[in-house]
């Protein structure tokens, strides 16, 4: 069997999608809000570290469980992390080793427990205006600002 056999990620990602509407039914769009407003009122907390949603969230592209992506811009992970501590959210750090397009980096990330679990991942704060493009479709990747989601 060749790659080229193979579906593509964007058609992967669109039968999951498919998958999920059947599955999920009429409680996916209540879903979709309350996630939303879960999202907004964690960039809220994060407001000191330009915080913008990526993924699916904000494309509709979600299921249940689908954690909030969040990205964040600071030199300091230190800074992002007092913010669930102060509210006491129970949280777990991870850093992974990303090599793509030639480059290698380490990114940094929170995954914050809760009803809807929330990653912010943390950039530095030079990365704040980068065009991060898409695995799937190699295009930019879609993000909202607070004021963009509100």
């Amino acid at each position: 069997m060749r790659p080229a056999d193979l579906p593509s990620n964007s058609e992967r990602r669109d039968e999951i999608q498919a998958f999920a509407r059947l599955h999920e039914g009429t409680t996916r769009t209540d879903n979709l809000r309350q996630s939303r407003l879960s999202a907004l009122k964690r960039m809220r907390l994060l407001h000191r570290f330009p915080p913008r949603l990526i993924g699916g969230l904000g494309t509709s592209h979600i299921r249940q469980g689908s954690e909030l992506d969040i990205r964040v811009f600071s030199d300091s992970i230190a800074s992002v992390t007092a913010v669930p501590e102060s509210e006491m959210l129970r949280f777990d750090v991870e850093r992974t080793d990303v090599k793509k397009d030639g480059q290698h980096r380490i990114d940094t990330h929170a995954h914050v427990k809760g009803d809807f679990p929330f990653e912010p991942t943390v950039y530095g704060c030079d990365k704040q205006n980068f065009a991060f493009k898409r695995s799937i479709t190699g295009k930019a990747i879609e993000r909202a600002s607070i004021k963009e989601l509100e």
